[in-house]
């Protein structure tokens, strides 16, 4: 995976699912929450993707913007703020976006080195399902630099 790829990954979100709402009450998609609502709001998704590598199907969860933020500064080298800290990048983002059903973490940190020996393959398919769950993919960036 090329910087260029990694640059276009941790780009902004796209914004024209806000594109409808305007100040007439009845354009509105529900209620106009208040800061417990958003904070009590169960805004987690998972979904499953089939690894055949392993036999199986796994979870994949959607990051909280903490994880991802974090994620993302990783991966920049502080002394040229390009993404080149690529090192074990496949396990690392593995180990954050695998999930239990219920959409907590099956993995910590600590499981990146292990998970790093697994099958490229697998790890490019959880690659691939975790930044599109993650509206990181390139379909989510590309529109995303549309608007």
């Amino acid at each position: 995976m090329g910087e260029d790829t990694v640059s276009r990954m941790v780009a902004k979100p796209p914004e024209d699912e806000f594109d409808d709402i305007d100040d007439e009450p009845d354009a509105l998609c529900g209620p106009v929450l208040k800061k417990g609502g958003i904070l009590d709001a169960d805004d987690t998704d998972v979904c499953a993707v089939n690894v055949p590598e392993w036999g199986g199907a796994v979870y994949v969860r959607v990051l909280s913007g903490g994880e991802r933020d974090a994620f993302e500064a990783s991966l920049r080298d502080p002394r040229t703020g390009k993404n080149t800290r690529l090192d074990n990048f496949r396990a690392r983002f593995a180990s954050l976006v695998l999930a239990n059903e219920d959409g907590s973490r099956m993995f910590d940190d600590r499981d990146a080195s292990e998970l790093s020996r697994k099958s490229a393959k697998a790890l490019d398919r959880i690659l691939e399902a975790g930044l599109a769950t993650n509206g990181m993919d390139d379909a989510s960036v590309e529109d995303a630099e549309k608007n």
